[in-house]
C-alpha cells in the first residue's frame, strides 16, 4: 500500500511546476500537510483528496489563479482536476450532512437510519458540487454555501428514494447498494423520502453565514426547482405522458433534471452575491439547463453501453420500461454530437465571467464521463 507521504510527493511531481513555483507552493501549504507525510497509513480517501487539493489550490494561488482565499480570480489556462474537486466538495457536503444527522435533525429514529443509509456515503454530488463551485467562481466561499449544498443532496436523495419505489420507476439497486425500499421496506421508504425533503429546508434556512433575503431566495428557489414546474413535474410528466417530440423530451428533462441543477447553480451565485444580477442569473440558467440537458443524454448513452458494475444500478431499465428519451429521436452518434453542442453552448453561457474555470471544465468533464 501507498503511504500517505509517498501519495502527496507524486502528486507535488504530477503538477510540474519549477523548483521556485514548487517552493513557494509548499510553504503555504505544508504547515497544514507536514503532520501527515511521513504516515504510512493513509488517512481516508476523502481526506487524502481534500489534503492534496489544498496544496493544489496554493500551487494555484502562486500562479495567479487564485487569490490567497481560494477564490478564481481569472480563467484557468491549464486544466483543472475535476475529480480531485469532486471528491473535495463531497467530502465536505458529507460532513455537513453528518453533522446534521449527529446534532438531531431527525431525532433518534428509524427514519433516521433510513435517511442516513439514503444520502450518506455514495453519488457524485454533482448538485452539490456545482452550488460550492459556483459559489467560488463569483467571489464567495465555499462555507457560505455549505449549507444550501447539503439541502439540495437531501432534495435529490429524496427523489431517488421515492424514483426507485415499484409505482414508479421500480428500480433495486442505487448506488451500487439495495434501493432503499428494498433496505427497509416500501412505506418507511416513503417516509423516508418525506423526511429528507423536510431536512433540506431545515439545513437552507439554517444557513447563519448569508443574510436572511438569501435564504429567503434560495428556499425559493429550491422550491420552484422540486415542485410541478420543476422535478416533481418532470417525473410526472415522464410517468404519465409520451413524449412525441424531441422538443417535448427537452422540456421534460429541463423539468426532471434541469431545474434542480439550476437551483444547485443559481443558490451558490445566491451565496457570493448579495445582491444577484439578472443577466447573470440568466447566463447561470443557461448553462445549468444546457449542462443538464447534456448530462441526460449521456445518461441515456450509457443506460444502453454501460454495465451495472460501472454505473451502480441496472441498465436497460429504460427501454425495459419502454420509456421516450433521447435515443428514441436519434442515433447513440447523433446523440453524443447534440450533448457535445449543449456543452458547448453551456461554456459560452459562462465565457464572460473571470472565474469560469472550473465550471467550464466539469462541463467537459459531465460530457466525457463513463459512469
Amino acid at each position: 500500500m501507498i503511504s500517505f507521504g509517498e501519495r502527496l510527493k507524486r502528486a507535488r511531481k504530477r503538477i510540474g511546476f519549477t523548483q521556485k513555483q514548487a517552493a513557494d507552493a509548499i510553504a503555504i501549504s505544508d504547515k497544514s500537510l507536514s503532520r501527515y507525510e511521513n504516515d504510512s497509513s493513509a488517512p481516508d480517501p476523502y481526506t487524502i483528496s481534500a489534503l492534496i487539493s489544498l496544496y493544489d489550490v496554493s500551487a494555484d494561488y502562486i500562479l495567479g489563479l487564485t487569490d490567497e482565499m481560494g477564490r478564481v480570480t481569472r480563467p484557468f489556462g491549464g486544466s483543472v482536476d475535476i475529480k480531485t474537486l469532486l471528491m473535495t466538495d463531497a467530502a465536505m457536503t458529507e460532513e455537513c450532512l453528518k453533522k446534521a444527522f449527529a446534532s438531531g435533525i431527525c431525532g433518534d429514529t428509524g427514519l433516521r437510519r433510513a435517511s442516513e443509509y439514503s444520502v450518506l456515503g455514495g453519488g457524485k454530488r454533482v448538485r452539490a458540487f456545482l452550488t460550492l463551485e459556483t459559489c467560488a467562481a463569483f467571489g464567495g466561499e465555499k462555507k457560505t454555501a455549505l449549507p444550501f449544498a447539503a439541502a439540495i443532496e437531501c432534495i435529490h436523495a429524496f427523489s431517488l428514494v421515492h424514483d426507485d419505489m415499484p409505482c414508479m420507476d421500480d428500480d433495486d439497486m442505487r448506488r451500487g447498494k439495495p434501493s432503499t425500499h428494498k433496505a427497509f421496506g416500501e412505506a418507511e421508504a416513503l417516509l423516508c423520502g418525506d423526511e429528507l425533503f423536510c431536512m433540506a429546508f431545515e439545513l437552507a434556512a439554517g444557513n447563519e453565514c448569508v443574510p436572511a433575503q438569501t435564504t429567503r431566495r434560495v428556499v425559493l428557489e429550491l422550491s420552484r426547482g422540486s415542485g410541478a414546474l420543476g422535478m416533481a413535474g418532470g417525473q410526472q410528466y415522464d410517468l404519465c405522458e409520451l413524449p412525441e417530440s424531441y422538443d417535448e423530451l427537452i422540456r421534460l428533462h429541463r423539468m426532471k433534471t434541469g431545474a434542480l441543477i439550476a437551483a444547485a447553480c443559481v443558490n451558490g451565485y445566491y451565496a457570493a452575491c448579495e445582491r444577484p444580477d439578472k443577466s447573470t442569473l440568466s447566463d447561470i440558467r443557461e448553462y445549468a439547463y444546457s449542462i443538464g440537458l447534456a448530462f441526460q443524454i449521456v445518461d441515456d448513452i450509457l443506460d444502453v453501453i454501460s454495465d451495472e458494475a460501472t454505473l451502480g444500478k441496472p441498465i436497460g431499465s429504460d427501454a425495459a420500461q419502454g420509456k421516450i428519451t433521447s435515443l428514441t429521436f436519434m442515433t447513440i452518434d447523433e446523440a453524443r454530437a447534440e450533448s457535445a453542442r449543449l456543452t458547448e453552448r453551456a461554456k459560452s453561457a459562462i465565457a464572460p465571467y473571470d472565474g469560469n474555470g472550473v465550471l467550464r471544465s466539469f462541463a467537459d468533464y459531465l460530457l466525457a464521463r463513463t459512469f
